[in-house]
């Protein structure tokens, strides 16, 4: 009895997990030529000097996948760059990137990431990201 219960609260909690991560990872799309896209927002409990940033994976939009690669800028509600590097490079598979942010920017509640490709087509790219 003990065992099955044992057995049974185990599935229930690998459930949960698997449920909420695919929750946090998005699916964002890489327009042609490089461009920043939309920005997605992270809420921070501004209790580390740096955000992080992760590629699932990156394929394109159409033909052969030979992507590995994607770029990310943090930025404010008001579009100005917020990160020490003007963007970081995402690998697939790769972990987590920590991204740090410059000093005068720490105390935002908010910030905001931005995607775009690595080379000048278009593709999708499966992200996650935190706002630490």
């Amino acid at each position: 009895m003990k065992r099955n219960f044992l057995i049974a609260v185990s599935v229930l909690f690998l459930f949960g997990i698997t449920t909420i991560r695919s929750f946090a990872m998005s699916t964002v799309y890489l327009s042609k030529g490089q461009e920043w896209t939309t920005s997605y927002s992270a809420s921070r409990t501004m209790a580390f000097s740096y955000v992080s940033s992760k590629l699932y994976s990156v394929y394109p939009e159409k033909g052969k996948d030979n992507y590995k690669k994607i770029q990310v800028r943090v930025v404010n509600g008001s579009g100005t760059l917020i990160s020490n590097s003007t963007y970081s490079t995402l690998t697939e598979g790769a972990g987590w990137n920590n991204i740090a942010l410059k000093d005068g920017y720490l105390n935002y509640s908010t910030v905001y990431f931005q995607f775009r490709g690595n080379s000048s087509e278009a593709a999708y790219a499966d992200v996650d990201y935190y706002g630490n």
